[in-house]
């Protein structure tokens, strides 16, 4: 069976060796081809160099690959159930990861769907590692989750739309009042509330087009932008080169157990991360300005909703009732500084939330560590995820701040409400390889970030114990 744990002390043997081929090649991520985004400079690091050169490391010229098949699905972009976004910019590369974790109820329609289209074999291996076994940890696992899918859907309820909903409500009720009572208060609560209404449409952008996953945009950052560095790349690849959403800090903000520096060891660090997470809403804005002067890419329309909020906040300070007058000009300027400190606040707290909510922990693999023996894409997904127990088992909780999320990376597609319900077939199949999956404490998710910044060594993997270690065990810490 695939997945087949390995003794620690078996795969910590390989630790030197992994070593070695860290300090020759900067990874440990075992694709083919090194990506060259991560060499570019700061301000040109986005989802669009991240696709060309994906493209470029998965050389299918126009057609789309598919485990070891190409196809062309440019007759069919414009009936995807999912809408022809994902079957556009993916053009050209390696889709099969995005494929085996988008369509999850295993009917079998789907890859009948896409034979229709195939035109020849791949005659080159893939640039990623990963593999699908049937009998791997990952197909068994769609599998055995399959039938509580098909019963329970995997789109949006009514509970999720209400939270979603009342999180943009709450949003624009509080920085209206931030405005009309001149209360930075009230702002950084507007603040609070646009952070979690980001997290819903999270959820909303991995499905389907629906136009709740805009409520993203009511940020600087853009739905169809991280569609590519969280979805595609991100989901995808978590915590390896091919990440965007990690390298694109670089070198800001250092997550991958590489060298780093003595001040990144010491308190540097602390200033270096602080600094862009307050900044990154307005940064991103910024490049992304910086791109459509160069041409790179276009304007969407929701784009502008930023700036929609900042002039509905100038007209209410333009209101009569108010006083001070002055005009237009006056009443942007009283209303400039709350919209700045909404979205500032919404920007350190969304990403402080971020970073703490799965992926940055010692006890999890980043590109510099030891990768585990198996190469089953469910299992490397989870060795570079924890949880944490406290958000599990409340929608508002899971829909706002990347609760589930071990789930959530098995089937991204899936709306959050319905994860829940799956917690029995992940720790029955979970129990069945031998796998441990993590739990941490808040406290210790947040701190974690912060060791994981600072560390520089490389770490054997402890998802998979011993062989012979049975039962559903998971890894609880400081609970």
């Amino acid at each position: 069976m695939d997945g087949t744990p390995r003794a620690p002390r078996q795969r910590c043997a390989v630790a030197a060796a992994a070593r070695q081929d860290d300090e020759r090649h900067g990874w440990t991520s075992r694709f083919l081809r090194y990506p060259p985004h991560r060499q570019r400079w700061f301000w040109d690091k986005s989802s669009v160099p991240w696709l060309q050169d994906k493209r470029v490391a998965d050389d299918v010229g126009d057609l789309w690959r598919v485990h070891d098949d190409l196809y062309d699905l440019s007759a069919f972009a414009a009936r995807h159930p999912g809408g022809r976004f994902w079957i556009d910019v993916t053009r050209g590369q390696d889709i099969t990861e995005l494929f085996e974790a988008s369509h999850c109820l295993m009917t079998g329609s789907t890859e009948r769907l896409l034979a229709q289209h195939h035109v020849r074999a791949a005659h080159q291996p893939r640039n990623a590692p990963y593999t699908f076994l049937e009998d791997g940890f990952y197909r068994t696992l769609k599998r055995r989750a399959a039938p509580v899918l098909r019963r329970l859907g995997t789109g949006p309820g009514l509970a999720t739309r209400v939270i979603a909903d009342t999180c943009v409500g709450a949003f624009l009720a509080a920085s209206a009042a931030s405005v009309l009572l001149r209360s930075p208060l009230l702002a950084l609560a507007a603040g609070g509330a646009l952070m979690l209404a980001i997290g819903t449409g999270h959820n909303f952008l991995h499905q389907r087009d629906n136009w709740r996953m805009f409520y993203l945009d009511l940020s600087f950052l853009s739905s169809a932008e991280w569609r590519v560095s969280h979805a595609l790349s991100h989901h995808m690849f978590p915590n390896t080169l091919y990440d965007l959403e990690v390298t694109q800090l670089e070198p800001l903000v250092l997550f991958f157990t590489h060298a780093k520096s003595r001040l990144r060891r010491g308190l540097g660090h602390l200033v270096l991360y602080h600094i862009p997470i307050l900044l990154t809403f307005f940064v991103e804005g910024l490049k992304r300005t910086l791109r459509w002067l160069r041409g790179e890419q276009r304007p969407r329309p929701e784009n502008i909703l930023p700036l929609l909020h900042l002039l509905l906040l100038t007209m209410l300070a333009s209101l009569p009732a108010q006083p001070a007058g002055g005009g237009w000009l006056a009443a942007a300027a009283r209303a400039l500084p709350l919209w700045a400190l909404t979205h500032a606040s919404a920007s350190y707290l969304f990403l402080t939330v971020g970073f703490a909510a799965a992926h940055h922990h010692p006890s999890i693999f980043h590109d510099g560590d030891v990768p585990l023996a198996s190469l089953d894409w469910g299992l490397q997904q989870l060795d570079a995820v924890g949880d944490r127990k406290a958000v599990r088992g409340s929608l508002p909780l899971v829909l706002t701040l990347f609760g589930d999320h071990g789930l959530h990376h098995m089937f991204p597609t899936v709306d959050h409400a319905k994860l829940a319900s799956l917690y029995g077939v992940f720790e029955e199949v979970c129990a069945e390889f031998g796998v441990r999956y993590r739990y941490f404490s808040l406290r210790e998710m947040f701190g974690g970030q912060y060791q994981q910044m600072v560390r520089s060594e490389p770490r054997c993997s402890d998802l998979m114990p011993a062989a012979g270690a049975g039962g559903p065990e998971v890894i609880n810490r400081g609970l």
